[in-house]
């Protein structure tokens, strides 16, 4: 299997050689910054109409963004939209700058920011953003009342729904959104048709967010550092909450997206053996502080009696503090099962990648080939610091960048200055060539 190779000195000028046609291969830290990418693009004419966004990761990012002042989100200087941004609400601003106008979300399973709620495996939704009378942001889902209902958890701000009649929006923008299933076996085919219909000058922008392959939260870093809990503990804790199945290579070539949540296992101990590996709960075994804590953290769900069982059976087992939970960390964990959570093991994680990459990622970068598309007209990654595991980074950062740089056959990996492209080493051969991106200076 193919690794990433430590970085080397870079070759002299002269002896390089460099792809005029490929694609700007960006990598940013914190995801809002390929505004700053796109602003570039579009002051070099390189949108000529709003681009299509190819968006793979573990969130949605559709959160609802900041007020901005003016009529419309400013473009000049490139990063003059970052402060009107999070790393969770970038793409409804995007769409709001005439940036962006179609995203094809591919969601891992993993992943129930908008699986959870709204569809099974494949889905389209259209939405209109515009600015109400106070100048906030909200979002009209052209689907209906119900649909509308069923997004509050995505389109809310400062403790509310930000859902409206877009009849009274100001600067109204229309946003397509197709969510894919990235462990539907029909995922490449999905992407294809979705694409198809732009037309032929529209750009493309392709986005990969490193949590698609391995992924924390706030919440679970601050769960496993106040009770020392291991990855494998949270993922069990976080699978038998959710009903999901192991997810690894092995699941993701079952090709069936619908085996994620229709277990076939009948009784209690053959459901428990399939979650976590063959755990036999401990009978009479006294319900600990934390278990309680984390039945809480449930909240509404009404989960199956046995479900419910193997989680405070599990959760009292853990060689945990046995002392009540305080509010503040009553609250860690519930933003721990809200956000998307997947770290396996360097080595698990290690071969994961080869079938992540090889058969999941690049058949649908594949089917941008096969509608017929050029190159993109930009390639972004994203590290996403606080989401990307640090102790998976380098692993996957260099797999994906090597991918990539071999589909757009490209050595240069654009970059901010505020952004340190080595720090990961990430090389292939030849080396990579660090440039900075327009307009940025050496910092010194």
């Amino acid at each position: 299997r193919p690794r990433a190779l430590p970085a080397q000195p870079p070759r002299a000028p002269a002896r390089r050689r460099r792809n005029t046609e490929a694609p700007v291969l960006g990598v940013v830290e914190e995801h809002h910054a390929i505004l700053g990418y796109l602003a570039r693009l579009k002051t070099a004419g390189g949108l000529a109409q709003p681009a299509t966004l190819l968006h793979v990761d573990s969130h949605a990012d559709l959160g609802v963004p900041r007020p901005f002042p003016g009529a419309a989100p400013p473009l000049s200087p490139p990063r003059a939209l970052e402060a009107y941004a999070e790393p969770n609400d970038w793409i409804l601003l995007a769409a709001l700058a005439g940036l962006v106008d179609r995203v094809i979300f591919v969601e891992p399973p993993w992943s129930n920011q908008l699986r959870c709620c709204l569809y099974d495996t494949n889905a389209t939704f259209s939405f209109v953003v515009g600015l109400d009378r106070y100048g906030d942001v909200r979002v009209d889902v052209a689907e209906g009342e119900f649909v509308r209902e069923h997004f509050g958890h995505v389109f809310w701000r400062d403790g509310e729904r930000r859902t409206g009649d877009s009849a009274h929006f100001r600067q109204a923008k229309r946003l397509e959104v197709t969510v894919v299933a990235a462990d539907h076996g029909d995922a490449p085919e999905v992407v294809e048709e979705v694409l198809a219909r732009d037309d032929g000058g529209k750009p493309l922008v392709v986005d990969v967010d490193l949590t698609f392959f391995a992924v924390e939260s706030p919440g679970s870093a601050d769960v496993r550092e106040r009770y020392g809990l291991r990855y494998d503990e949270l993922e069990t804790l976080y699978h038998l909450a959710w009903d999901f199945p192991r997810l690894d290579a092995a699941y993701f070539k079952r090709g069936d997206a619908r085996a994620r949540d229709e277990g076939d296992a009948k009784d209690y101990g053959q459901k428990v053996a399939r979650k976590v590996g063959g755990f036999v709960p401990l009978a009479g075994k006294k319900r600990s502080h934390f278990a309680a804590a984390f039945e809480r953290a449930l909240g509404g769900r009404n989960l199956e009696p046995w479900r419910l069982r193997a989680l405070t059976d599990y959760a009292a087992r853990l060689d945990v503090p046995d002392r009540p939970v305080t509010p503040e960390a009553q609250r860690e964990l519930e933003l721990f099962l809200e956000q998307p959570f997947h770290v396996p093991s360097l080595d698990r994680h290690a071969l994961d990648m080869d079938y992540l990459v090889g058969k999941v990622v690049e058949p649908i970068l594949d089917a941008v080939v096969d509608a017929g598309r050029g190159a993109p007209a930009l390639v972004v990654v994203a590290r996403s610091p606080g989401y990307a595991p640090p102790t998976h980074l380098h692993e996957t950062e260099c797999r994906v960048l090597n991918s990539l740089a071999r589909r757009y056959r490209t050595i240069e990996i654009t970059h901010e200055a505020r952004v340190d492209a080595r720090r990961t080493a990430c090389a292939r051969v030849p080396d990579f060539e660090y440039v900075l991106a327009d307009g940025e200076r050496v910092p010194q």
